[in-house]
């Protein structure tokens, strides 16, 4: 859609430091309903199982119950990143999401400072940015920037393909944060069994 970094995620992690005077990881609940009741099994399959350099990619970690799903977003390989702000786009009729974790790459070089809102249904807006850093941290081989967690609506669910958009990392030089030039972004598809 081709919003501006400021616009999407890293301008809402900004707004949300000042209303909420900052802070550190943690994880924020948005819907949710009872887990462990479908008897389904929800699985991530990952567009790209092994991302190269300069790529951010979404991977599954084990969820915490059968009909709920860790899906981890990962940067590879990419220097200075100072900041991060994306969309992530899933069928809201057939998945939810429920909660998300900090990671641990922005937090490498200082406090991080999260904003993770669910705009409109299907429509996850996630923004990250280091409060008061001197510069961006290096993912020096596959480190993890945020995880979501995601269950079946009911027991008719069929999956959901998960896609990035308005993606952009961001680097700490100045005068101002600019992209990151020539990143690899790659999602994947929640197959509910």
């Amino acid at each position: 859609m081709g919003r501006s970094w400021l616009a999407s995620g890293i301008g809402i992690a900004l707004m949300f430091s000042v209303a909420c005077s900052g802070g550190s990881g943690g994880s924020g609940v948005v819907g949710g309903g009872p887990s462990g009741s479908t008897n389904l099994v929800m699985n991530f399959q990952a567009a790209q199982p092994s991302p190269g350099p300069l790529s951010v990619a979404m991977s599954e970690v084990s969820g915490p119950a059968d009909d709920q799903v860790v899906v981890r977003v990962s940067v590879t390989d990419t220097t200075d990143v100072f900041g991060a702000g994306f969309d992530v786009l899933f069928d809201a009729s057939q998945v939810r999401f429920v909660q998300w974790t900090a990671g641990t790459l922005i937090e490498s070089a200082g406090p991080a400072i999260y904003a993770v809102t669910e705009g409109a249904p299907g429509n996850l807006v996630i923004g990250i940015s280091c409060a008061g850093c001197s510069g961006g941290a290096d993912a020096n081989g596959t480190v993890r920037l945020i995880d979501l967690i995601f269950e079946t609506t009911d027991s008719d669910s069929n999956g959901s393909a998960l896609t990035f958009n308005s993606a952009a990392l961001q680097d700490s030089q100045p005068p101002l944060p600019g992209p990151i030039a020539g990143l690899s972004w790659f999602g994947g598809d929640l197959v509910i069994n």
